[in-house]
């Protein structure tokens, strides 16, 4: 679209449409601080803009169709079959940003950093925890560098390379600690522990509510709590690290009902709010 491109309105008005479906579909899904950094998906989506404006110099003022071959033809067919395929997903992630009613306010558990949400949100399309019922409003939170990534390395070798490994974890919220691990260790880059899929753990039952808090993946050793403690909102509970079945380090939160099941799977999940906001997929949290 930058250089000759000379195509009819008709034209370049669909694939101004499918081309602006694909990049605002990356935008809103992509877990960009993975591959490139959280910044640049602004940059391809500015970039987008400006090349649409350019090229609209170039753009024929009719909207006539010249004959397809066969094999244009349906190379035009996928393309529109593929737009309607990112189109739903995108409609879907949007509405997976809504804020479900009766949710629990808390504090957010990070400090003295830039945080990013990898996984939240109301829908599957923007959080895979969606299909566990204690868990379908759950978090996964990673903290960001100075350029947008979740490590210091592109590509991360040790669990010290990553922002979020060793992070303090506050309690969100007054509470009196029902469950505490702390015993399991942690394990190096690419391995999982479906065994143990919290890993270390805690489960506190916030003060005055029917709501179970789980922080799940946290560094052995490093609680500074036990089971029967209160707990005050703020007070540091431990460290994030990389235990249970985890591909990297991060920090899961979740908020379940009480005696409605298992508190980390089968029980229902609660809608979490931090500061009146319902933190979603590609939310930044700093602090």
């Amino acid at each position: 679209m930058w250089r000759d491109y000379r195509p009819n309105l008709g034209r370049w008005l669909l694939e101004v449409i499918l081309y602006g479906i694909f990049i605002f579909n990356l935008f809103f899904i992509g877990g960009w601080p993975i591959i490139c950094g959280y910044w640049i998906r602004y940059v391809i989506a500015i970039a987008f803009f400006i090349a649409a404006l350019k090229s609209f110099k170039n753009v024929k003022r009719n909207f006539v169709f010249k004959r397809l071959s066969l094999k244009h033809a349906s190379l035009c067919v996928l393309g529109i079959s593929l737009g309607a395929l990112f189109a739903w997903e995108l409609l879907s992630s949007i509405n997976g940003t809504y804020r479900p009613p009766h949710s629990v306010s808390l504090s957010f558990p990070l400090k003295e950093g830039e945080f990013y949400i990898l996984h939240g949100g109301s829908n599957e399309t923007i959080n895979h925890h969606c299909v566990v019922s204690a868990q379908k409003y759950a978090l996964d939170i990673l903290q960001l560098n100075r350029y947008g990534l979740r490590s210091n390395n592109l590509i991360p070798k040790k669990l010290n390379d990553f922002k979020i490994y060793g992070t303090n974890i506050y309690s969100p919220c007054d509470g009196l600690v029902i469950e505490a691990s702390d015993h399991h260790p942690d394990l190096e880059l690419g391995s999982e522990d479906p065994d143990h899929p919290a890993g270390n753990y805690l489960a506190i039952a916030k003060k005055e509510s029917d709501i179970i808090v789980i922080l799940a993946h946290l560094m052995p050793n490093s609680l500074t709590v036990k089971k029967g403690d209160i707990v005050q909102e703020g007070q540091l509970l431990g460290k994030v690290g990389n235990t249970g079945n985890t591909s990297e380090p991060h920090l899961h939160l979740h908020a379940v009902l009480n005696n409605t099941g298992d508190p980390l799977f089968t029980g229902q999940g609660v809608p979490m709010t931090f500061n009146n906001r319902f933190l979603v997929r590609n939310d930044l949290v700093s602090d």
